[in-house]
């Protein structure tokens, strides 16, 4: 994937061993772009997102939403299964996001649901 000027927002799911991160171009919801890096391989968040926008070939987004397998509590997130540490104001400011949201994992499940064809649910 090369950068076309299509606006993507930047979505992840971090958890104790691996990130997954994918693009979602705005106005829609099916990701695009997935890629799974493990956390161990990486300092922070930061140098796993720039890695991860460098192999899609992505210069910027604009926002991005991530899920961590966390308590998320202001701006501080302290991830419980892996090293990582990061301030969402911080890492927001460091890639001139317009919007950076961090929520947790089970936050983010509960928001998918009404997304899911209706074919795709299991009553």
């Amino acid at each position: 994937m090369t950068d076309t000027g299509i606006q993507y927002s930047l979505v992840g799911d971090i958890g104790g061993t691996n990130a997954r991160f994918a693009l979602v171009k705005q106005g829609e919801v099916r990701p695009e772009a997935i890629e799974v890096l493990r956390c161990g391989d990486y300092d922070n968040i930061d140098s796993a997102v720039t890695d991860y926008l460098a192999r899609v070939g992505v210069g910027e987004v604009n926002e991005a939403c991530f899920a961590v397998a966390s308590p998320v509590r202001g701006t501080q997130i302290r991830m419980t299964n892996n090293h990582w540490r990061f301030d969402t104001e911080e890492v927001r400011a460091q890639f001139g996001w317009r919007a950076f949201k961090v929520i947790n994992d089970f936050t983010a499940m509960a928001l998918g649901v009404p997304h899911v064809p209706e074919e795709h649910l299991v009553r």
